[in-house]
């Protein structure tokens, strides 16, 4: 009987030796039931970073609606069929070294607020600091206005002989140290002010054709220069007489210049751009350039080309402006280009 008992006492110890046992191992590790595995290098995997305050611990971040979660190292690169707007607000994500596509939210020149069209009224003298963000492009006559009118910081790409037809082909305009034509010289940088005139070179080709070429000058201008205001000038007429007394070719004529004119305000309309008379002032009674303005019956004097200006700066529409080209464009003539109107110097009636 007492061996039974001793050996039930026996059993009952064992047992409760065992059951201590269990709860000793079970209790080295408080809170660390249902954990994985250390790795088999021994080495604690390191967590994803998280945004502050975006998730609780070794919780995964949420992801902003209409995005993907981030790929693993060495994946592939986003599809460029993804959105930026799928972006959360504030991202830092940093852009592929050496990347070379813009920012299209920042513009190089930005947009005017207000941009004239129509015909240009007289108003207040607006001043030669109107002009410091505009550009010029015509032919010698233009060249004359660079040269005689007193206008600085305007900008110029002018040419002898530039017409509608020859703008974007010849290439008769330096810049950089390269020939360009004047259309590409116009596409070098962004202007608040286009103005243009040309016509007097084209007066022996039939007006439609004049008015569809020059159209589509106006259209590609307005592609080059979208933030720009477009200043179409009307011609001013020349003195027969005289001119054809210099060997002017009898293709150029008033009766032409006028339909050229009335083409040039069609395009203006239709285009919605300004249109500058500068053709009023200069009829004499005569119906003519006035022969005090003008030395060879086509280019004007000092003091023609000063008229000019004069009538530029009271006829703006007021528009908006842009800031000023850092380098604008430089014409650097040639001896050998070809002549077909010298602007003269002559000195002004007392």
């Amino acid at each position: 009987m007492i061996k039974r008992k001793s050996r039930r006492a026996l059993a009952l110890s064992l047992a409760a030796l065992m059951l201590m046992l269990c709860a000793c191992q079970s209790g080295d590790k408080p809170g660390a039931a249902g954990s994985e595995s250390p790795s088999p290098t021994g080495q604690a995997e390191t967590p994803p970073a998280q945004d502050s305050g975006s998730s609780g611990p070794g919780e995964t971040p949420s992801q902003p609606k209409g995005s993907e979660p981030p790929k693993p190292s060495g994946s592939e690169p986003p599809s460029p069929s993804q959105s930026e707007s799928a972006k959360p607000t504030g991202s830092h994500s940093p852009k592929p070294s050496g990347s070379g596509s813009p920012d299209p939210s920042q513009s190089e020149t930005p947009p005017q607020t207000f941009i004239p069209s129509g015909t240009m009224a007289e108003g207040e003298d607006v001043g030669n600091e109107w002009f410091a963000d505009a550009v010029f492009v015509g032919d010698s006559r233009t060249d004359g206005l660079r040269l005689y009118s007193g206008i600085k910081g305007a900008s110029f790409i002018c040419h002898t002989g530039l017409s509608v037809f020859t703008i974007g082909k010849n290439q008769c305009i330096t810049v950089d140290g390269a020939k360009v034509t004047a259309m590409d010289a116009l596409g070098k940088q962004q202007w608040a002010k286009v103005y243009l005139m040309l016509g007097v070179n084209e007066l022996g080709y039939p007006t439609k054709t004049f008015q569809d070429t020059y159209t589509k000058v106006v259209e590609q201008i307005k592609e080059l220069q979208p933030g720009a205001a477009i200043y179409l000038q009307t011609l001013i007429p020349i003195n027969e007489p005289i001119a054809y007394k210099n060997g002017t070719n009898r293709a150029i004529n008033n009766e032409k210049l006028k339909e050229f004119n009335q083409a040039i305000a069609e395009i203006a309309q239709a285009e919605g751009v300004c249109l500058v008379d500068v053709d009023v002032p200069f009829w004499s009674e005569a119906g003519c350039l006035a022969a005090e303005n003008t030395g060879d019956g086509v280019h004007l004097t000092r003091s023609g080309y000063q008229a000019w200006y004069a009538y530029l700066r009271t006829h703006t529409g007021n528009g908006g402006s842009a800031p000023a080209p850092d380098s604008p464009p430089t014409q650097t003539p040639e001896e050998d280009e070809p002549v077909i109107y010298t602007p003269p110097v002559t000195k002004d009636k007392e």
